[in-house]
């Protein structure tokens, strides 16, 4: 079934993809696609998947369709429009760049950074100044300008689109 309440960005994507089957831990962004397969997607905690990005879950080889599970660990960001695929593992503290696919059935170990496409794994001196920056930056899109998560100081308007969202539901079935 399509999660008819995903919406990226807000914390009812987080809620509504864990009714649907998704095993996701606290202190996650889902900024990502909509994925339709949830029961084969497990997130960690603090975890941030941004605009754009894709969990692909299934592919389609030689007309069959393949579906694979995507395990994502602890403290992992995934950049924009970056591409997780079908059966691959990243590993607690990662940094997946922007614009960036794994591999099929692809296992990266923990505190990493993966780049390009297929993404590698980037070499230890280059990255560090880069990882920490982003690192840095997905702690502060986290928290508004006053110390709250944005997840709670906002959960009025995310309610507030809910019930929009449901008025119009219903307004169209009748």
């Amino acid at each position: 079934a399509i999660n008819p309440l995903y919406l990226p960005g807000h914390s009812l994507a987080v809620i509504s993809s864990r009714a649907f089957g998704s095993k996701i831990g606290d202190n996650v962004y889902l900024g990502c696609t909509l994925f339709v397969e949830s029961d084969l997607v497990e997130i960690g905690d603090n975890v941030t998947l941004q605009t754009d990005s894709v969990l692909q879950t299934w592919i389609i080889e030689n007309r069959i369709l393949k579906l694979r599970k995507i395990k994502i660990g602890n403290n992992v960001y995934v950049g924009e429009r970056s591409t997780i695929s079908l059966g691959s593992v990243i590993r607690d503290n990662t940094v997946v760049h922007p614009l960036s696919i794994t591999a099929k059935g692809s296992k990266y170990p923990a505190d990493i950074e993966i780049r390009g496409a297929p993404g590698k794994i980037m070499d230890k001196s280059y990255s560090s100044v880069l990882g920490k920056t982003i690192q840095s930056l997905k702690l502060n899109a986290q928290y508004d300008g006053k110390g709250r998560k944005l997840s709670v100081c906002n959960f009025f308007v995310q309610f507030g689109i809910v019930v929009v969202v449901m008025i119009i539901l219903v307004g169209i079935s009748s």
